[in-house]
C-alpha cells in the first residue's frame, strides 16, 4: 500500500488502508476503547508506530519495496486484530490526544506544550516496554534514586534484585544506615494499551509478607485496574501503585530517560512604558 501510494502515507491514509486490508470497513468501525477516544485498530497501530519511532507520516525503505516486489517467504493471512482490555485505555497515553486537546486549557504554547509531554511519555512507554525486563527494572531504581529515596553517591544503598531467584521482587532500597527503614518494588512490564492482572499486585504483596518488609512500590507500563487500588486500599501492608501514566510523569519530571531543552523566557509588550 506504501508503494501505491508514491512511497508516503500520512496516519489516517494508512489506518484506512489496513483497515480494508484486515476486510474492517471503515478505519472508524473497528470496536472503541473504553475512553471512547479512538478505536482498537487505531491505538494499536499508533504504538506499533511509536515503537518505530516515526512521526508524522510512513515512508517505504529500499528493503521494504524489495520485499513487497519478491514477498516475504510464509506469508500468511493477518491475523485478528487486537483488541485492548476494558479500561485499558486510561493508561495508553493514546497519541490522537495530541490532536483533541480542549482549548479551554489556556492559551496555545500551554496546548502544545501539553501535547509534547504526551508524545515524550507515549515515547517513553514504547521504549521501555521494547527493551528487555532487567533494563526496566533499572529503570526503576534510577528513578527511584532520582526522586530521592536513596542518595546518587550512595548506591550500595540500592539493589536490583530481578531474575529467576528474585522471591516475587525486583529490588530493595534502604533508606537509612541501618538497614531498617527499607522497601522493595516490583517492575511489570505489559504492552501499554493492556490492563495489568489483579493476581499480580496480589503476588507482590505476598512477596514483601515473605520478606518481611513493611512497605512496597508496584510499577507497570500498562494499567492498574480499580480492584488493584481498592486491594492495597484494604491491606495494612503500605503499597503505592504506579500505571504506565504516572511512570511516564514521574521519568519526565525527574529527567529519567529524558534531557531537558534549553529554555526560552517568553515576554510580551509593557503597554505602561508606552504611555504618555
Amino acid at each position: 500500500m506504501l508503494e501505491q501510494a508514491g512511497g508516503e502515507l500520512d496516519f489516517q491514509d494508512l489506518l484506512d488502508q489496513i483497515a480494508v486490508a484486515l476486510s474492517l470497513g471503515p478505519s472508524g468501525a473497528s470496536p472503541r476503547l473504553s475512553s471512547g477516544r479512538e478505536t482498537a485498530l487505531s491505538n494499536d497501530l499508533r504504538w506499533a508506530l511509536s515503537y518505530l519511532s516515526i512521526e508524522g507520516k510512513v515512508r517505504l525503505s529500499s528493503d521494504g519495496a524489495r520485499v513487497h516486489a519478491v514477498g516475504p517467504p510464509g506469508l500468511r493471512e493477518a491475523p485478528t486484530p487486537y483488541v485492548s482490555h476494558e479500561g485499558a485505555a486510561a493508561a495508553a497515553i493514546s497519541p490522537s490526544e495530541d490532536e483533541t486537546d480542549s482549548d479551554e486549557d489556556g492559551s496555545d504554547l500551554a496546548r502544545l506544550f501539553r501535547q509534547a509531554n504526551r508524545r515524550l511519555k507515549r515515547d517513553l512507554l514504547g521504549l521501555v516496554h521494547a527493551r528487555e525486563p532487567a533494563f526496566f527494572e533499572q529503570v526503576i531504581l534510577d528513578l527511584l534514586v532520582a526522586i530521592g529515596y536513596a542518595p546518587r553517591s550512595d548506591r550500595h544503598k540500592t539493589r536490583r534484585l530481578g531474575g529467576r531467584s528474585d522471591g516475587g521482587v525486583d529490588g530493595v532500597i534502604y533508606q537509612d544506615e541501618l538497614g531498617l527503614d527499607f522497601f522493595y518494588f516490583q517492575a511489570k512490564r505489559y504492552k501499554p494499551s493492556t490492563t495489568v492482572p489483579i493476581n499480580e499486585v496480589r503476588d507482590f504483596c505476598g512477596s514483601l509478607e515473605a520478606h518481611k518488609a513493611p512497605k512496597g512500590v508496584f510499577v507497570t507500563t500498562a494499567f492498574l485496574p480499580r480492584t488493584a487500588h481498592a486491594f492495597v486500599a484494604a491491606i495494612p501492608r503500605r503499597i503505592t501503585l504506579i500505571d504506565g501514566d504516572g511512570l511516564g510523569d514521574l521519568m519526565i519530571r525527574h529527567n529519567v530517560g529524558v534531557k531537558p531543552e534549553p529554555l526560552y523566557e517568553l515576554k510580551e509588550l509593557d503597554p505602561g512604558y508606552f504611555r504618555l
